[in-house]
């Protein structure tokens, strides 16, 4: 007869002490991670926040499930996702420590990463040069001229850049 204790055991996937890189994103847009957490043990699996710090922590959060979890012993792995929502342009890191009451890993913690990149900038704005188009006019006593419409502009230069027509 042998005695086997009774103990939760904490697994996931990725490996806890691993670095988790979310990627590259614009400036406030959301890059999500998922953490697959799994009872390898024979007892209840329990698992909560530590804490969520670091250098660049306010740009992270856990999403999902709401901790604490159970997992009971041979249950479903669940799933963790969390998000990073760069705030400045360039490399955004912090840490995720969760508590567990595995005693072989009772601080399971993760390294978290993103890139924020700045948004592109707007299209170039395209300006057109003034168009000038030339009306062809018939006078009172019945000659004809010509006058600019248009964007054109029409100073006294006009009777010598549009002649009367003959």
């Amino acid at each position: 007869l042998q005695c086997m204790g009774v103990k939760a055991g904490y697994s996931s996937r990725p490996k806890a002490g691993s670095v988790l890189k979310f990627g590259s994103s614009e400036i406030g847009q959301a890059l999500k991670f998922e953490i697959i957490l799994e009872n390898n043990g024979n007892a209840n699996l329990e698992v909560n926040l530590d804490t969520l710090g670091g250098a660049n922590a306010s740009d992270f959060q856990v999403l999902s499930p709401p901790l604490p979890i159970t997992i009971p012993a041979g249950g479903v792995a669940q799933m963790m996702t969390v998000q990073c929502s760069p705030t400045v342009a360039g490399i955004r890191k912090a840490a995720l420590k969760l508590r567990s009451n595995d005693s072989n890993s009772p601080t399971p913690t993760y390294w978290l990463e993103c890139n924020g990149l700045l948004p592109p900038p707007p299209p170039p704005v395209v300006t057109q040069p003034p168009v000038e188009t030339v009306n062809e006019t018939i006078n009172e006593d019945g000659s004809t001229g010509t006058s600019p419409s248009g964007n054109g502009e029409c100073h006294t230069d006009c009777p010598e850049k549009y002649p009367p027509v003959t």
